[in-house]
């Protein structure tokens, strides 16, 4: 589990009081404790809503500039083609590349496919791509419409996703992962299996700030980040997000 607060601060407290013991009665060390303690699970709360924030701040802004490449600058270049005589037929390739690669930038700051078709396709689609840029074996099973899932479940499903299959790459040294959506219950479940080095779930790996930014993500909803060692080698997370707020609430 997180650590909610830094024990070793909490020590420090007892020691310091403790050093005074034979003039400061019992229950004075313990509202000192106390009190360490709340100032710390205060500062957490604190950094945990500025978090949330940071997160919907990142994807207002990356919507916004989604719209700009797509909306403005892919139809100026689409416009200036048509400009250009029909021989220029090195300047039309450049064009239709870079026409391409706006298109493409903007789905990755905001994929369309969300909103139009749901995560479940978007996420075929993030998985079709990183086989197609890393060479990782990856495969997809979608069994679960998730239609009544908020739209900002469904960004949080599909960044959680990509976020983990960037550690993949970056860090498991895996040949084969696989992607899983699904419904259990009221929660939406997502699993992703790589066949890498591994490591021991309850010592995350230093360089791996992408695991810490998951189970941030998922704690503004109630869910729930369960990270297993795969036999004989490899990783498997487990991310169970509540489709409503009404389990978002009763998880928390």
């Amino acid at each position: 589990m997180t650590q909610e607060f830094d024990p070793l601060d909490i020590v420090q407290a007892v020691r310091s009081i403790c050093q005074h013991a034979d003039t400061c009665p019992v229950e004075s060390v313990v509202e000192a404790v106390t009190a360490q303690a709340q100032k710390q699970l205060e500062m957490v709360t604190e950094l945990r809503q500025t978090f949330v924030r940071l997160l919907q701040v990142q994807e207002e802004e990356r919507a916004s500039i989604a719209r700009e490449l797509h909306e403005n600058v892919a139809q100026l270049l689409s416009a200036a083609k048509m400009a250009v005589a029909p021989k220029q037929v090195i300047v039309h390739r450049i064009l239709d590349q870079a026409i391409a690669a706006v298109w493409r930038v903007g789905t990755d700051l905001r994929p369309t496919l969300i909103d139009l078709v749901g995560v479940g396709a978007a996420l075929e689609h993030l998985v079709r791509k990183t086989t197609e840029e890393t060479g990782l074996e990856c495969s997809i099973s979608v069994t679960c419409d998730e239609a009544d899932a908020s739209a900002d479940r469904r960004i949080a499903l599909y960044r959680i996703c990509q976020e983990a299959l960037v550690n993949v790459t970056r860090h498991a040294q895996a040949t084969k992962v696989a992607v899983r959506l699904s419904k259990e219950g009221r929660d939406l479940r997502l699993i992703i299996t790589d066949d890498g080095k591994g490591f021991d779930p309850g010592e995350i790996p230093r360089g791996t700030f992408g695991l810490l930014g998951i189970r941030e993500r998922l704690r503004v909803f109630g869910g729930v980040l369960e990270i297993q060692r795969v036999k004989p080698t490899g990783t498997r997370l487990v991310i169970s997000l509540p489709e409503k707020n009404g389990s978002a609430e009763a998880a928390r």
